[in-house]
């Protein structure tokens, strides 16, 4: 499995409904791209941050989805006055998520 993580600034009062905004706007285009396995979403409120990492079945499929995710990257960018700090890829070693029961 391979992760894709990008980090977005903007301004801290509208972090929250930028996440909302871009979550409606991307995550229905996302969703449909080979071999994407799913998303995690972390806004930091307070010094409006927001981190999203995307997960891929093989680096073949993260790769080949770059184009359209940059594209959705700078049409979000440009509606939400936010910017792009950083996008970093990896290869995901290990996960663990632990289930309430």
């Amino acid at each position: 499995m391979h992760a894709r993580i990008t980090t977005l600034v903007g301004p801290p009062e509208r972090i929250v409904e930028t996440f909302v905004a871009s979550w409606d706007m991307t995550h229905p285009v996302v969703r449909q791209l080979a071999g994407y396995r799913g998303a995690s979403y972390m806004v930091d409120r307070y010094r409006g941050k927001v981190v999203v990492i995307t997960l891929w079945d093989t680096a073949t499929n993260m790769y080949r989805s770059e184009e359209q995710l940059d594209q959705l990257q700078g049409e979000m960018i440009q509606a939400w006055e936010v910017e792009a700090v950083s996008v970093e890829r990896f290869e995901v070693a290990g996960e663990e998520r632990v289930r309430d029961e």
